[in-house]
């Protein structure tokens, strides 16, 4: 039986008895995957660690075949030593290790100083990560927090 192509790319809901990648036939022993080539590719791109090193492997510098030292930052285009992998979307606090966050279309490699720090401080800003201050703890009517039982100010 000839596999069936996925053409949105990688499926991240798996349909019963096809693989997660490219919607085929799983046969044999697999369960999720119908081949080590798409168990490989189903890891880079929802699981953090494998991610990560996809990416950064994408954007280390080359001569032709040869690798250079350093990486090349996305924004500034600059080499640096100290890359950072950064979600373009960021997960605001969803540190979950397999996510459909981890795509590799919404990770780059930025250099840490000046880049990184401007792009976690402009999306701080505009209310994409981070999180909201907390709340008072409700007092009851004798005027006690609740959480600690010391009078409220």
């Amino acid at each position: 039986m000839a596999q069936r192509r996925n053409p949105t790319g990688i499926g991240c809901l798996p349909r019963e008895g096809c693989c997660r990648v490219c919607a085929g036939e799983i046969t044999g022993r697999q369960v999720l995957y119908c081949s080590a080539r798409c168990r490989g590719i189903y890891y880079r791109n929802h699981q953090w660690i494998w991610a990560r090193r996809a990416a950064k492997i994408r954007a280390r510098r080359r001569d032709g075949r040869r690798v250079l030292p350093g990486w090349l930052c996305a924004r500034c285009g600059k080499i640096t030593f100290e890359p950072e992998v950064n979600h373009i979307v960021p997960l605001n606090g969803a540190r979950t290790n397999l996510s459909c966050g981890h795509h590799q279309a919404n990770l780059e490699v930025l250099c840490r100083k000046p880049c990184h720090l401007e792009v976690t401080a402009s999306q701080r800003a505009a209310g994409l990560i981070g999180r909201p201050p907390a709340a008072e703890p409700p007092a009851d009517e004798t005027g006690r927090d609740m959480a600690s039982g010391s009078p409220h100010p």
